[in-house]
């Protein structure tokens, strides 16, 4: 009976069913079911089952299968993980395509000049030069000789429209690596426990993709405030607690991490404590001063006088991302007008860009 098979015999059993299932296009499979079909004995199946949501049971320790854990027990499932997917490769034998639609090849990244505060360039220098091909893997060896996590972890965090984003992209073309970009909204789901799903297969697709690759891409999760922002306490609504179980799952993928996670976040204060640790790189991209904005200006405005972009770096306390909707609008402005516009005007297009509902959005001129 199998109700007497010895335990390494189940772990194979359970393994080949869940083998069998992924070539057969069911990547998760119902760990109970699973189980019933191997354990007889209730108490046996319970034990059998709790050591593999614990980490205990060989198929998980190994990495052939991972748990796909639930609220409720009995609906966890059991998936292929990277070893397992690996030995099914090695016989020629794929479950599926890597979706590479939200893969962006460095290559294709088009090169833009950002000018940054002097601080800001340090710390970006910085982790370029630390994610350049060899230095990454020397650096990697080193961590995990001593122990230590080997995942490059970063946030980048300030005021809306200061170059994070953009930042990242640079930051990828520059050392050649692909872009996998997450778009957070859509790890939202009306449905209860779909998000937590979608969170954990990122990171899942991620991995598959980092092990194939030469060079491991980044993993930019843009505007994360959401899933980065304070846990909420003990509550009964399903929306504070799928959000507490989506940033748990977020914190053990990247305590485990080994690859290149960047986050980007307007709202620094709201993070939650527990991501501190969990970010090596914090870098924070502020408003431009004086010296970038000018610099800015001359980029984005070739036809402006020295005086002009001084008086506009000096007048106007703008964001990069600001300055970009002024000069379209300026653009617009010749296109429909077949003519340059003049100084006044751009005056006028800067006082526009700020909303003056009350007297603390009013653009303040220095004088």
């Amino acid at each position: 009976s199998l109700e007497y098979v010895p335990p390494s015999v189940i772990d194979l059993s359970v393994f080949l069913y869940v083998l069998w299932s992924s070539i057969t296009g069911t990547e998760v499979s119902s760990m109970s079911r699973t189980i019933d079909g191997f354990i007889r004995e209730s108490s046996r199946k319970i034990k059998y089952c709790q050591k593999l949501i614990s980490g205990e049971n060989d198929l998980i320790t190994k990495n052939l299968i991972e748990i796909e854990k639930s609220n409720f027990f009995n609906d966890s499932g059991l998936k292929l993980a990277n070893v397992g997917i690996k030995l099914l490769e090695e016989e020629g034998v794929k479950i599926a395509e890597i979706d590479k639609k939200d893969i962006l090849n460095s290559e294709s990244i088009r090169s833009k000049e950002l000018h940054y505060n002097e601080k800001e360039k340090q710390n970006l220098n910085l982790l370029s030069k630390a994610l350049e091909a060899e230095r990454f893997l020397e650096v990697q060896e080193m961590l995990d000789a001593k122990d230590l996590p080997i995942g490059f972890n970063c946030i980048f965090y300030g005021p809306p429209g200061t170059g994070k984003t953009e930042g990242v992209l640079q930051l990828a073309r520059k050392t050649g690596r692909d872009l996998m970009r997450v778009d957070i909204s859509e790890t939202k789901s009306k449905w209860f426990g779909d998000s937590e799903k979608l969170i954990k297969k990122i990171f899942t697709n991620y991995e598959r993709i980092r092990t194939a690759q030469e060079l491991a891409p980044i993993l930019l999760f843009n505007e994360a405030d959401a899933i980065l922002s304070k846990r909420s306490g003990i509550s009964d609504s399903n929306v504070d607690q799928t959000k507490n179980t989506i940033q748990n799952i977020l914190l053990e993928e990247l305590e485990n991490f080994k690859g290149i996670f960047i986050a980007t976040t307007n709202l620094i204060d709201n993070l939650d404590a527990a991501f501190e640790r969990r970010f090596l790189f914090k870098i924070q991209i502020d408003r431009p001063g004086e010296i970038a904005r000018e610099k800015i200006w001359q980029q984005k405005l070739e036809f402006l006088t020295p005086e002009h972009r001084l008086e506009l770096a000096r007048k106007f306390e703008f964001s990069g991302g600001e300055i970009d909707n002024i000069t379209r609008k300026i653009l617009m402005h010749e296109i429909i007008n077949a003519k340059k516009i003049d100084f006044e005007a751009i005056l006028e297009f800067c006082h526009q860009e700020k909303f003056e509902t009350n007297s603390e959005n009013k653009v303040e001129e220095k004088k």
